[in-house]
């Protein structure tokens, strides 16, 4: 906060990993989400230097935000990810275009800049560079359920916040559709996060939290159909292998 804060810099989170940064601060202009959309892929879009600390696919957030385009921004990176990245599983996934890449934990970076960088404090940013998030009230309006008497994720959201907040909660996970606006976090204890995923596994559990069931029932029938063919192949691939041996 105090960096960015110095630098008058705008803020993007995501409810992938765990609160870093005020959700409620005026340099935070968006909610956290999923997915950067909207403002936010703006944001991205416009911006004259980009730091990224410890981000989760970078590069397809980028790729996403820019439309398939390289950003126009410098981009740097500072994340110890690479030690753990297996070229053959592709676990890196998309490689993002930096122009200046560190191998450093992100609090080793911040608390060298903010020792380099003048205690001057930055110029206020445009309007849009520090827009309030809706207010309270307004986020808060209840939303009918479905007819099918389903609590739609959203009242979800709702009510629980606004039933814990005076109990000031440690939130360890949140589904994958939660609306941003109802992470109200202040601190890193307010929301733990989880680790990042893709592919079809995630395709599904997105799906299922958003009640869509044209989309879960046929990935999971893919997925099935798949597993039974790969096992198939794999099954007879050995068994010519063993009589090739003699062993069958």
């Amino acid at each position: 906060m105090a960096l960015a804060e110095r630098l008058g810099a705008a803020v993007l989170t995501d409810i992938k990993t765990g609160a870093t940064f005020p959700t409620r601060h005026a340099l935070h202009p968006f909610p956290p989400s999923l997915y950067v959309t909207g403002g936010g892929s703006q944001l991205i879009r416009d911006a004259d230097v980009i730091l990224s600390l410890d981000w989760i696919d970078l590069g397809g957030t980028l790729r996403q935000a820019c439309g398939g385009e390289m950003p126009r921004a410098k981009v740097v990176q500072c994340s110890l990810d690479p030690y753990i990245h297996n070229g053959h599983s592709m676990d890196h996934q998309s490689l993002p275009p930096t122009d200046l890449a560190m191998l450093a934990p992100p609090d080793s970076l911040v608390a060298a800049l903010l020792d380099t960088l003048a205690t001057a404090a930055a110029k206020p940013g445009p309007a849009w560079f520090a827009s309030a998030l809706p207010d309270a009230e307004a986020v808060a309006a209840p939303v009918p359920s479905p007819a099918n008497d389903r609590i739609a994720l959203v009242e979800l959201a709702r009510v629980t916040t606004q039933a814990l907040a005076p109990h000031r909660p440690s939130y360890i996970r949140l589904p994958l559709g939660w609306p941003g606006e109802f992470c109200q976090f202040a601190q890193p204890q307010d929301y733990i996060g989880f680790d990042g995923s893709g592919g079809i596994g995630y395709e599904i559990g997105f799906a299922y939290a958003n009640f869509d069931n044209a989309t879960m029932y046929p990935l999971i029938v893919l997925i099935l159909l798949a597993s039974v063919a790969i096992n198939g192949v794999l099954s007879r691939w050995e068994q010519r292998l063993l009589r090739r041996r003699g062993m069958r």
